[in-house]
């Protein structure tokens, strides 16, 4: 039987506020979670404020893919929301196979626009 073969060129990704990108190996690389799930870690977040290891942690997020440039950058910090975790995404984004389409609207609807 035969089946036709479909091909998608580009995908539209809409959000409206944007979100911090992490991807599953991190420094050295170790798995996400191995890296942060430590008793070291846990200890030295007690000791230090907030803002400066969001600070930390957003300044790692944006050396390896810089979500300003591409209009994923949230307004909120990375540890006040979910974090999306995905290893294609930024990929996809750079090589243009992913469009961001950065909404304010409860509903969209795209027409004609390629």
């Amino acid at each position: 039987m035969y089946r036709p073969i479909l091909f998608i060129f580009q995908v539209y990704l809409s959000t409206r506020r944007g979100s911090w990108i992490v991807n599953r190996i991190w420094k050295r690389g170790l798995p996400l979670d191995y890296t942060f799930l430590r008793r070291f870690n846990t200890d030295i977040e007690k000791l230090l404020p907030e803002s400066f290891r969001n600070s930390v942690i957003e300044r790692r997020l944006n050396s390896r893919f810089d979500h300003a440039v591409y209009g994923l950058k949230p307004k909120h910090r990375v540890n006040a929301q979910h974090i999306m975790i995905n290893d294609e995404l930024p990929n996809q984004i750079a090589a243009g196979n992913v469009v961001i389409k950065v909404s304010t609207k409860m509903s969209i609807m795209y027409v004609n626009d390629i």
